[in-house]
C-alpha cells in the first residue's frame, strides 16, 4: 500500500510481525537521464535498480526521507525498481519511500510508475556504486580535517552519526577524545548516548555514574535519575 505521500506500508498486506517483504514497480522515463536514486525507510533494506544492487542495510533503522543516496542511470523506457525490507517486532510499522531527483533533490519530472512487469534493460556494469554522504557528515568531516584539534567538530559530528543511528561511528570517534579528555562532562555525554544506542549496559551503568560527579546539575542527568527512582518505585517489593 502506497499512502498520497509516497511512502510503502506493507505491513497493510502482511500480518507477521517479522519477515521479509519483496516489492517491486517499474518506473517509465521518457529520456535516458542521471539521477540520483534516494530511499529512506523503517526496516533493514535493500534496492536493485534493473538488477543492479544500488543499496543494502542488514539492520533494521528508522531512518528519514533519503536517507541512502546514489547517482544512478535511468534508461528510455522502463526501469524495475526493487525494494526488499526485512523487519521483527522492533520495527514499528515498516515502511520505505523511493524517489528519483535531481542533483539539488527535486523530483525528477516526467516519470510514471506501473505495477505490471514490463520489459526493461539489465544492468550488468560493473561499475561500483558510491553512497552519497549525508551533507551534515560531509561538512563536518570534512571542518574535522581541517581543524583535528578542534573538539567541537568531533562533538557535531558525533551529533550528525547519533542523530542517523551510527552509533559505533560516533563511538569510535568520540573514543581517542575521551581518553585524552577524561573529565570533559560533554564529550562523556554524548558517548553516552551513543553507548545507550548500542545497549551496551555495564559500561552505560559504569559512565553514568561518573557522569553524575562531573554534571550533577545536568538536567538530562537529573531525569535519568529520577527515572531511575520511579523505576525502582515500581518494582521493589511490597512489605509483608
Amino acid at each position: 500500500m502506497e499512502i498520497h505521500h509516497g511512502w510503502t506500508l506493507p505491513f497493510m498486506h502482511v500480518s507477521s510481525g517479522s519477515g521479509i517483504s519483496y516489492m517491486q514497480t517499474f518506473v517509465e522515463s521518457p529520456v535516458d537521464q542521471e539521477v540520483v536514486l534516494c530511499l529512506g525507510g523503517s526496516g533493514s533494506l535493500k534496492l536493485w535498480l534493473n538488477d543492479k544492487q544500488m543499496m543494502g542495510e542488514p539492520e533494521e533503522k528508522t531512518t528519514e526521507v533519503d536517507y541512502w543516496k546514489v547517482r544512478c542511470r535511468l534508461n528510455k523506457g522502463f526501469n524495475r525498481v526493487l525494494v526488499q525490507l526485512g523487519y521483527t517486532g522492533e520495527t514499528d510499522r515498516p515502511n520505505f519511500l523511493v524517489r528519483f531527483t535531481d542533483n539539488k533533490f527535486d523530483p525528477i519530472a516526467g516519470l510514471k510508475s506501473v505495477s505490471e512487469p514490463k520489459p526493461y534493460k539489465k544492468d550488468i556494469s560493473a561499475v561500483a556504486v558510491t553512497p552519497i554522504p549525508h551533507f551534515a557528515e560531509a561538512y563536518f568531516q570534512e571542518q574535522l580535517a581541517k581543524k583535528p584539534a578542534d573538539i567541537v567538530n568531533a562533538l557535531l559530528l558525533s551529533n550528525v552519526y547519533a542523530r542517523n543511528a551510527e552509533h559505533d561511528k560516533a563511538k569510535a570517534l568520540l573514543q581517542p577524545l575521551l581518553k585524552k579528555y577524561p573529565e570533559c562532562g560533554l564529550l562523556g555525554l554524548q558517548y553516552y548516548i551513543n553507548l545507550s544506542g548500542g545497549h551496551n549496559t555495564t559500561e552505560l551503568s559504569e559512565l553514568l555514574e561518573k557522569l553524575k560527579t562531573l554534571l550533577p546539575d545536568n538536567y538530562w542527568i537529573m531525569n535519568l535519575e529520577v527515572d531511575r527512582l520511579q523505576e525502582e518505585k515500581t518494582t521493589r517489593a511490597p512489605w509483608p
